[in-house]
């Protein structure tokens, strides 16, 4: 089921994005279009500026009424409640913005150029507060925060290099070159013929994955999970370039391309796949150790053979639209998944996805500031002694995260000062069926209670 909001672009949609809440869609396009809809498919309203292209367009999560826009090489800010003009307006990049992107708190801008510039601003001081360049040797066509990373970005472009950056000081911490990878099909087509130019990348919710859609129609896939970003699999499935990539939850993913094909993925089946053949390909530190042919000494790459089994495990369905796809995003609204389009036409085509992703699990919520016993929980295995849980506790920086460490630190010294022996088997009973993290450590300081007396 698709609607279709026309009416509003009189050249083709660029980009789109929609209010956290998912009650407005914002689009930008040609001819320096930006217009604004409710999701209910009714146009609102728009404003253009002459001789420009909308390149870019981020919506705002902590005021549901700021619409941050790119046009050309201008940044502007607008206010929905006066939105005939910019509030703010900022001329810091030197040739054409290709993406904008706020981070988590919305103390950051970034914004990515036609020189292969990545501008940092600071919203709150509103001048910029860093520049990264000299890595990049052609266009920086996308650029994202990594979640709970406040001081790293993840850019891609047309020199076809993925480059982890900590802005802070500023410093290239690794980097990919992606024609290294070993991600050819082995039945040619768009994945022989074109080279693997970064269009757009993506991380989950959580910051585990990182996926980046390339001009040889392949999904990349990363790693996210420890400080450096490593290569797990590439997903094939596009037979022309992939122009789009956007996750719906912690491992569900939604790609699309110039082959008018969007594609739904679920990463979380990857390791139902057959991986007897190791992935030796790209390490920690950014490099790669190994040939990108096809064949090795005449016999099938296991790495292709790897990634066309967890390309066919994870591919959940396939939906042709009409065509090229320039952006799209996801959203839900009334607890329906959906998907915002925007291609080579004048119109928006907004997909019901709910039936489309029935074996995916997507109502889900974000258990590190929702479920924070869950969360803790989660890090300790169950089957653990104290010692062995103390050792895996590996909690990285952030600040929610620590505050939920001290208190179950707090909580297990407490129990081993306070309780009596007599009624450590009472309390752990009670205590675990409610907190079953912590029953591995009250078994380990009952025995260690017993050998003492």
């Amino acid at each position: 089921m698709s609607e279709v909001l026309q009416d509003g672009h009189t050249g083709s949609v660029l980009c789109v994005d929609v209010t956290h809440d998912g009650s407005k869609i914002v689009s930008g396009g040609e001819n320096g279009e930006l217009c604004i809809w409710n999701s209910n498919s009714s146009f609102i309203n728009k404003v253009t500026i002459q001789d420009t292209d909308c390149t870019s367009v981020s919506t705002s999560k902590e005021n549901e009424f700021l619409i941050y826009a790119s046009f050309d090489d201008q940044i502007k800010i607008f206010d929905l409640r006066n939105f005939s003009e910019a509030v703010e307006d900022y001329s810091v990049n030197q040739e054409e913005i290709n993406q904008i992107v706020v981070d988590e708190k919305e103390k950051f801008l970034a914004a990515c150029d036609d020189s292969g510039e990545i501008k940092i601003l600071d919203l709150k001081d509103k001048k910029v507060f860093k520049t990264l360049r000299h890595k990049h040797t052609n266009i920086c066509a996308s650029v994202c925060f990594r979640p709970r990373k406040p001081w790293e970005v993840v850019t891609g472009g047309l020199d076809c290099k993925l480059i982890h950056w900590d802005f802070s000081r500023p410093k290239c911490l690794n980097q990919f070159n992606m024609q290294e990878l070993q991600n050819i099909n082995p039945d040619g087509g768009a994945y022989m013929v074109n080279p693997p130019f970064i269009h757009n990348l993506a991380t989950s919710v959580d910051g585990h994955y990182l996926a980046g859609a390339l001009e040889n129609g392949i999904v990349a896939i990363f790693d996210m999970s420890r400080k450096y970003i490593s290569e797990l699999f590439s997903l094939h499935a596009h037979s022309q370039g992939a122009s789009q990539v956007h996750f719906l939850n912690e491992s569900s993913l939604v790609s699309g391309g110039n082959d008018c094909c969007i594609v739904l993925w679920d990463l979380s089946k990857s390791n139902q796949a057959d991986n007897t053949s190791q992935n030796g390909g790209a390490h920690s530190n950014g490099t790669s150790n190994g040939t990108s042919n096809g064949t090795s000494n005449g016999h099938s790459n296991p790495y292709e053979v790897r990634n066309e089994n967890i390309s066919e495990v994870c591919k959940i369905q396939e939906i042709q639209h009409t065509g090229k796809i320039n952006w799209m995003k996801p959203f839900r609204l009334n607890g329906q998944q959906k998907l915002v389009i925007g291609d080579q036409t004048s119109n928006l085509t907004v997909l019901d996805l709910q039936g489309s992703v029935a074996g995916i699990t997507l109502n889900t919520v974000n258990s590190h500031y929702e479920q924070p016993y869950a969360f803790i929980q989660n890090l300790i295995p169950q089957d653990c002694t104290r010692d062995i849980a103390l050792q895996e506790f590996n909690v990285k920086p952030c600040l929610i995260e620590i505050m939920y460490t001290a208190t179950l630190a707090f909580l297990l010294f407490f129990i081993v000062l306070t309780v009596p022996e007599s009624d450590f088997s009472e309390t752990e009973s009670d205590l675990g069926k409610n907190y079953p993290a912590l029953t591995c450590f009250m078994k380990d300081v009952t025995k260690r209670k017993k050998k003492k007396s």
